[in-house]
């Protein structure tokens, strides 16, 4: 019994000393240390731990796995709505215009953020930073329509991608890889994958899949508002991944062989020797991921059919525009920020 409890002790040590050292393997242990504790507690938290747990539980099994880009992804989906919980629940009493106005500083990415390494963790910082200004901006507005509550969460998930883009700058280190030939992405190639997404949006799956096609929806709306603001890193990440939730809807099954196959070829082409792929690294782990799994590999069959292929494509020279025709019509859909 003394042997095994000494064991406990030295493994635990190793894991305190490796979590010490990394500071992504920190984060993660940080968050989920929080979610057990008394303070993760209330409504707001229940619902959150039930939806956002589980992606926090496999970004730590990511990362435990060598896929850093993956833990990275997964880490960053949850990491800035814990942050707004935290937020609203420390400041419920607090009155909303004084709180908003009193962030407009702490919210705010005023350092580039081009010498951030990997091209993945650029990415992620550029999406996060454009995500702290829209929710900002929102969340008076919401505040006072929905509850101040309500709008204080949007402040604190403001303040939160602000956080992710301080804790991507930590986490920075230059890997000696020369940069990927990134490019603005051309309208059409937005607009294709918007209408392959339009074109799956007929019942019964419309409705059984709602949330899923609001989702992919919002990806695509933050590709263009990330493109729009000349960060081009995050609008190709933020397109991936509408291309991802693309596939999952509107994808045929495809045979496991077939999958693996297709998935170790474009491996081949990111180990490209002296180029940092890391962001097309990100989805072939991904897959890697759910090939590990005994469902349906819908995900990995997503990532070699809609995600790789527009990776490669965005890093070649886009194609010559044409002119769109004149729009007949204007339709301007309302809604909140990633919603």
């Amino acid at each position: 019994m003394r042997r095994r409890l000494l064991s406990i002790a030295v493994a635990c040590l190793l894991l305190r000393a490796s979590t010490a050292g990394d500071p992504l393997a920190a984060e993660i242990k940080r968050w989920s240390e929080y979610l057990e504790s008394p303070a993760a507690s209330g409504p707001l938290w229940s619902q959150l731990k039930q939806a956002l747990g589980p992606a926090l539980a496999r970004s730590d099994q990511a990362l435990q796995k060598g896929r850093r880009n993956l833990a990275l992804l997964r880490l960053a989906a949850v990491a800035p709505t814990f942050e707004g919980a935290t937020f609203a629940q420390e400041h419920e009493k607090a009155n909303l215009e004084q709180e908003w106005k009193r962030n407009a500083a702490a919210v705010r990415v005023t350092q580039s953020l081009e010498t951030i390494e990997p091209a993945a963790l650029r990415a992620l910082a550029e999406s996060a930073s454009s995500q702290a200004r829209v929710l900002y901006q929102a969340s008076l507005d919401y505040g006072l329509a929905d509850g101040a509550q309500s709008g204080l969460l949007y402040i604190g998930e403001a303040r939160g991608q602000k956080s992710f883009v301080d804790f991507a700058r930590r986490l920075s280190r230059p890997d000696g890889l020369r940069p990927p030939t990134i490019r603005a992405l051309a309208l059409p190639e937005i607009e294709a994958l918007e209408r392959e997404l339009l074109g799956a949006y007929r019942p019964p799956m419309a409705i059984d899949r709602h949330s899923e096609f609001i989702g992919a929806s919002a990806a695509v709306k933050e590709t263009r508002e990330l493109r729009g603001a000349g960060l081009h890193y995050g609008a190709l990440l933020r397109y991936l991944e509408a291309a991802r939730r693309v596939g999952l809807l509107s994808g045929a099954p495809m045979e496991r062989a077939k999958i693996e196959s297709s998935l170790r070829a474009f491996e081949a082409r990111l180990g490209a020797a002296g180029v940092d792929h890391s962001i097309g690294q990100l989805y072939a782990e991904a897959a890697e991921s759910d090939l590990e799994g005994t469902a349906p590999p819908a995900v990995a069959a997503a990532v070699v059919t809609h995600v790789l292929p527009r990776y490669f494509a965005a890093l070649e020279p886009a194609a010559k525009e044409h002119a769109a025709p004149a729009p007949r019509a204007t339709i301007t859909l309302v809604r909140w920020p990633y919603t």
